[in-house]
């Protein structure tokens, strides 16, 4: 398999090397008609063997000349590419040295310049001869021209039902409850389902599963089951149904009489078709083969398995159903029965000591408990399991889980995922910041009327489709989404690009990776030295990764050895400078150094012409950018995002916006305003220096994303900010305006008035363009806003923040703003009332689209009143923070599902919240006391800092699933029957006065979660803790005084967590007297450590 790779990666450096391509590069570089035919000739030649490499990469695994003969042809095309990657940099050094016209035209007595043409002609000459040798030898070996070839396997499956299936049971309800619904008024008469998944997650068992349901086969009295697999044929699909009606038929038909014999079959009929294992993208062959398909009766379902989400858009799916793994609890029960079915005389109880590890190799695949069971069944010697789950990838169920998904993926895409392979197991990464590295190595290929982001970010939806990338988790701080590869594909990708990517640890060769990461950990990691032994191999490196955050310095000879190196990403180092050595890299591209310690650059970074990428995200120690920052005009992306600043991140996260802006960048470097091609410059500072103001971003017209102006009270004539042209900005998403509000403090009186004026004019001189997303105003001094700030002109804003506007005595009118979901307004200090000027008088609608409102930093605002009539709809989430003369709030809100209260404790009325589900209140008197009878929708209630010994035994909400009590610190005791039944969760944290729980926690019948922490004067549980039949996960930490467990735990309680309980702690040890209680239970974590019960005596 690691031949595909191998080609790939070829096929894409030869794309590079064809005639069409250098053209251009040879018609505008002075090279001597010899050279330039030479290398013309040179081109051909890997177009002519482009055709071998496939018939190449699948002899070599048989000969050994042939992987030589690969090898010698890899040499030279990566050596062609290097070379012309040196002409190009020659002619983009051209362009923007100093006195350009005049040193070209001296070109011909420049010393420099002729010792270029030799050096270019001498290694075009060396390149032909080797070629020539190449030419003949393809001969010799046989190899034969080919276009690419699928050799794709696949297994039948059947309807028959699997014996054992785990950890679907709410899978099984939701697709069931999917194919029985009736029909909704307009929908067909048959409607397809999807099951979408990577391989190995048991789609195909779910769906016998349901196949098999009683439920099923009462409601579909005609059911049918195909394996479809890659080959979508539509005469053998049709006749496979007919043979799962009627049997087989041994006669054969054209599609035409096929389909008429299946609409007969179908009309009028409710009937359940399950195809499984789709392939299929193209809709039209679908809708070929749908059409007897349609004539079932009404509730006919089509039920589809398929691993990549476009089959099922395809389909016209009605529902697409997203497999998830299994959990770990599930993943160690088909390991043990598949165990025993392998080994009838096998104890399964035996195997308590592996549980753990096993179930984390699943990693929620049920097809990876049988795979790793039916491998340590063929291994009798138990103490090489351990070993065995380390270090063995299960390379061959990992192939033919994810080897379909792969062979489907053109030339190119195989190249962009086997680069993938340099993430660590588990690794998060950034979507933005892999095309990045892709763009680097020129993998992504697009038109002159593409962008090549675009370009790459289809690739990479592309991949995500095909479930070969997950989608992780979003990051609010970088406001991106993280992706994953799941460790069986990860497994594979990286086996496949074996010799081409290379993850390496200390002491690891690298042979001749053409892309290396490097993991280091430890301090004082010397990479030449830890890991590196053979730096003969250095030349040919094309991408350098550091993970770990242990490398501090790159040694200055290092560098000097990497000097093709097209992408360098030393991101969450504690890296503190690069070395001056850096302008050896002539081909980097990409360079990454988010979340080091950078403080400056040499000045040799000035001449990496050929940069396209600069990250320096969350390098909060950054002094100043490259001074000759404007010579790279191929620099696309400045990262200059930083976390604690985020727009989107502090509108969501609780962070004191005291904190914003406090970074070292001061200004920007002269004259950035020559880099027309950047797409990305996330961060402005202005400064009063010559080519450091406001009108230097004019023509930055590409910019995409995020952009943050700071420092504009250094602004002080309206047409510097005229000339900023941020209206003409057409494809920036978000913008921040910031002034530093402590400016004034320096100023007069009648200094303070006129700077208000400017400062007015400079805001409304700064208006962006309609299509803009979010917008945040930072210490603005002005006392008005412009009238394009709260008309409808701001269409499309959807998050708005106004921070510090100390000046402003009232809200802006935002009312118009009709797509605006999230309004975040802090240390308004001045307004003391709030009304309907805010929603706009007269607005049938207003806000018609908010859902979140936060108010915080308000000191003398006392109250928000609303005219009748005016409603705010749609207001889901209101924030209260540090209000702390606030009395009342009448605004009418009917939607509001979440109110969060902090530091406001006068605030006595509120409005009727017959909707509110969570309630969070901290340190605000006991307002919410008086709200219990009315809040019966709510679900989640939080109390913090509230100053009482004991609460009132009125309690009265009794929806109630959500629980806890914090940082209470007069608390003792709660009152008897307090606790409403329903609760799911209950929480008790940092209550240092805590007693006694409630002694009749045992009422708490569908309680599944409850935390105890930081209550250290609580000696003893509840004994009816073990009659909470419900109780699945128990937290206990940091209560010191804590004796012992109940006499008995539940036996639903499957994870237990005990920490910085001493005495507690001693007799939950092996051996001690509460030991018995937990050995079974099956994640059990003591002091950080996750603790397996010993195996048995005997065991070998």
């Amino acid at each position: 398999m690691a031949d595909i790779v191998q080609s790939a990666f070829l096929e894409a450096i030869f794309q590079h090397l064809l005639p069409a391509t250098i053209k251009l590069l040879l018609d505008e570089l002075c090279l001597p008609d010899e050279v330039k035919k030479e290398l013309e000739s040179l081109t051909t030649d890997f177009s002519m063997l482009q055709a071998y490499l496939r018939d190449a990469a699948q002899k070599q695994q048989t000969y050994e000349v042939v992987r030589l003969w690969l090898s010698k042809l890899q040499d030279v095309a990566y050596d062609a590419n290097d070379l012309l990657d040196e002409c190009e940099l020659e002619r983009q050094r051209q362009k923007v040295i100093r006195l350009a016209w005049l040193r070209n035209s001296l070109s011909v007595i420049n010393p420099k310049r002729s010792m270029f043409l030799h050096d270019i002609s001498s290694r075009v000459r060396n390149m032909k001869m080797k070629m020539e040798d190449i030419k003949k030898k393809r001969h010799d070996y046989g190899l034969q021209p080919e276009q690419e070839r699928l050799h794709i396997t696949s297994n039948q499956s059947s309807s028959l039902e699997p014996p054992l299936i785990l950890g679907r049971d709410d899978d099984k309800r939701r697709i069931l409850d999917l194919l029985l619904r009736p029909n909704v008024a307009g929908e067909s008469n048959t409607s397809v389902l999807s099951i979408v998944g990577i391989g190995g997650l048991g789609k195909t068992a779910l769906a016998q599963h349901v196949y098999n349901d009683d439920h099923v086969k009462q409601s579909f009295k005609l059911r049918s089951w195909v394996h479809v697999s890659q080959d979508f044929k539509e005469e053998k699909l049709t006749k496979d149904i007919l043979e799962s009606i009627d049997g087989p038929s041994q006669t054969s038909a054209s599609l035409n009489s096929l389909q008429i014999d299946l609409l007969n079959k179908l009309r009028g009929r409710k009937y359940l078709i399950v195809l499984d294992e789709v392939w299929i993208e193209d809709w039209r062959k679908w809708y070929k083969f749908k059409t007897p398909l349609l004539q079932g009766a009404v509730g006919s379902k089509i039920l589809v398995t398929a691993r990549n989400i476009e089959v099922a858009k395809a389909m016209g799916a009605s529902t697409i159903y997203p497999l998830k793994p299994i959990g770990e609890q599930d993943c160690w029960s088909l390991f043990c029965y598949y165990m025993a079915q392998q080994n009838p005389c096998i104890d399964v109880n035996d195997l308590g000591g592996f549980s753990g590890v096993i179930a984390q190799r699943c990693d929620g695949l049920p097809s990876a408990a049988a795979d790793l069971a039916f491998r340590l069944c063929r291994e009798p010697d138990r103490s090489r399991w351990s070993s065995i789950l380390k270090t063995e990838n299960l390379q061959n169920s990992n192939s033919s889980r994810a080897d379909l998904s792969y062979q489907l993926l053109s030339s190119r895409l195989k190249q962009c995922f086997a680069f993938c392979s340099l993430f660590p197991d588990g690794f998060e990464f950034d979507k933005e910041e892999l095309i990045n590295l892709w763009m680097a190595q020129n993998f992504i290929r697009c038109s002159d009327d593409q962008r090549m982001e675009d370009v790459g970010s289809e690739y990479f939806d592309f991949l995500e489709r095909r479930s070969l990338f997950q989608y992780s988790r979003f990051d609010r701080k970088s406001n991106r989404p993280k992706y994953i590869i799941h460790s069986s594909i990860h497994n594979f990708v990286r086996y496949v690009s074996k010799g081409e990517c290379i993850n390496a640890k200390p002491g690891q060769g690298i042979g001749k990776a053409r892309h290396l990461s490097l993991t280091c950990h430890e301090a004082g990691t010397d990479i030449s030295r830890d890991f590196l032994s053979d730096q003969l191999n250095l030349r040919g490196v094309y991408t350098l990764v550091v993970f770990g955050d242990s490398l501090a310095a790159l040694p200055d000879d290092f560098i000097r050895k990497l000097e093709n190196l097209r992408a360098l990403d030393l991101s969450n180092t504690i890296l503190q400078k690069l070395p001056n050595s850096i302008n050896y890299l002539k081909h980097l591209r990409c360079l990454q150094l988010r979340g080091t310690k950078i403080r400056r650059f040499p000045d040799a970074i000035g001449e990496l012409y050929f940069l396209q990428t600069l990250g320096l995200g969350n390098c909060y120690m950054l002094e100043e950018l490259p001074k000759g920052i404007k010579y790279l005009q191929k620099l696309r992306h400045i990262d200059l995002h930083w976390d604690d600043d985020s727009m989107l991140m502090m509108a969501q996260e609780d962070i004191s916006w005291s904190l914003m802006g406090r970074h070292s960048l001061k200004y920007m470097p002269p004259e950035i305003g020559l880099l027309i091609e950047l797409q990305t410059l996330t961060r402005f500072v202005v400064d009063e220096k010559s080519g450091c103001g406001l009108e230097e971003l004019e023509n930055l017209n590409q910019l995409h994303g995020e952009l943050l102006i700071s420092n504009l009270h250094l602004v002080k004539q309206t047409a510097e900010a005229t000339k900023a042209k941020l209206k003409a900005k057409k494809l920036l998403q978000y913008l921040e305006l910031h002034w530093d509000a402590n400016c004034k403090e320096t100023l007069n009186s009648s200094q303070i008035f006129q700077r208000r004026d400017d400062v007015e004019r400079i805001l409304c001189e700064l208006q962006p363009h309609n299509g803009l997303r979010g917008l945040r105003i930072v210490g603005y001094m002005g006392t008005s806003f412009p009238t394009w700030f709260g008309s409808s002109y701001l269409c499309n804003l959807t998050l708005l923040t106004l921070v510090n506007c100390r000046e402003s005595f009232s809200f802006p009118p935002l009312g118009n703003l009709p797509l605006l979901i999230e309004l975040h307004i802090q240390g308004m200090v001045a307004v003391r009332c709030v009304n309907c000027e805010f929603c706009v008088r007269g607005n049938a609608s207003p806000f018609r689209a908010l859902k979140k409102l936060h108010l915080e930093s308000m000191p003398i605002l006392t109250q928000w009143c609303g005219d009748e009539g005016c409603t705010l709809n749609a207001l889901n989430e209101l924030v209260i923070k540090n209000c702390s003369m606030l009395e009342k709030i009448t605004h009418d809100m009917p939607s509001l599902e979440k109110l969060v209260i902090e530091e406001t404790p006068k605030l006595v009325l509120l409005p009727y919240l017959q909707h509110l589900r969570s309630l969070e209140v901290t340190r605000s008197g006991e307002l919410f006391w008086k709200l219990s009878s009315s809040l019966t929708s709510l679900h989640s209630l939080s109390l913090r800092g509230l100053s009482t010994k004991y609460f009132p035994a009125e309690f009265q909400y009794g929806s109630l699933q959500r629980l806890e009590i914090d940082s209470c610190n007069e608390l003792e005791c709660f009152p008897d029957n307090w606790l409403p039944t329903s609760l799911v969760y209950f929480g008790v944290k940092n209550c240092p006065m805590l007693l006694f729980l409630p002694n009749d926690i045992n009422k708490l019948e569908v309680l599944e979660d409850m935390e105890i922490q930081s209550c250290p004067r609580l000696s003893s549980l509840p004994e009816h803790v073990g009659y909470l039949k419900s109780l699945v996960r128990l937290d206990i930490s940091n209560c010191k005084s804590l004796l012992s467990l109940p006499s008995s735990l539940p036996n639903t309680l499957h994870i237990l967590t005990i920490s910085k309980c001493p005495k507690l702690e001693e007799r939950c040890k092996l051996g001690g007297e509460d030991w018995l209680k937990i050995r079974d239970i099956f994640s059990l974590w003591i002091d950080g450590n996750m603790v397996t019960s010993p195996r048995p005596q005997g065991m070998t």
